[in-house]
């Protein structure tokens, strides 16, 4: 019981990075979109 959910929290903490990590590159590419444009 224990281990799944251990396992279920570190799924959890993994797809929290993944959402971070994917609206970092979103911030990074419309900043550079602006930085070439302007």
């Amino acid at each position: 019981m224990a281990n799944s959910e251990l396992f279920a929290k570190k799924n959890e903490k993994t797809s929290y990075c993944s959402f971070m990590l994917k609206w970092f590159f979103c911030f990074c590419f419309l900043f550079s979109f602006f930085f070439f444009f302007f």
